[in-house]
């Protein structure tokens, strides 16, 4: 009872112990994400040529800022898709592996099927052998008996 009691407790705080290291770790991850995203904050409000010299007006200045952005766009766009269609190869994968096991679990439960009625006629046949030669051996014992009466 006490080893029991050992163990749920050592079960209780191996419990709380990881889910410590759970909300930890997670902590971790947002204050890095929170750290990042800052730092990217202050890289996009960052001009990145603070004059206008001749080369650049301000017009191209803002063009220049649109084709960014639009890149931004794109790659966010193509991200999602590329995230959309993992998504669908992972449904279909998983549903796959989910029809070849079943397939197989079904050949594994036909096969241990055929085996246990193999296994039945096997003992029934033994069974049906003893009893003949129980049979034969009382017939043996009987004529024996008879015989014995025909001396007596």
């Amino acid at each position: 009872m006490e080893a029991r009691k050992e163990l749920e407790q050592y079960q209780s705080d191996y419990k709380k112990s990881n889910e410590r290291g759970n909300q930890d770790y997670v902590r971790q991850q947002i204050a890095e994400k929170q750290m990042r995203e800052s730092g990217e904050h202050i890289y996009e409000r960052q001009y990145y040529k603070p004059h206008f010299g001749p080369e650049e007006s301000e017009e191209r200045a803002r063009v220049s800022a649109e084709e960014s952005s639009q890149k931004k766009r794109l790659m966010n766009e193509v991200l999602r898709h590329q995230m959309s269609e993992n998504k669908e190869y992972s449904e279909t994968s998983k549903q796959e592996e989910l029809e070849k096991d079943l397939r197989f679990l079904n050949a594994a439960a036909n096969t241990q099927f055929i085996e246990n009625l193999a296994l039945r006629r096997k003992e029934h046949a033994l069974k049906q052998n003893l009893k003949e030669t129980w049979q034969s051996q009382i017939n043996i014992k009987k004529q024996h008996k008879e015989s014995d009466n025909y001396f007596v």
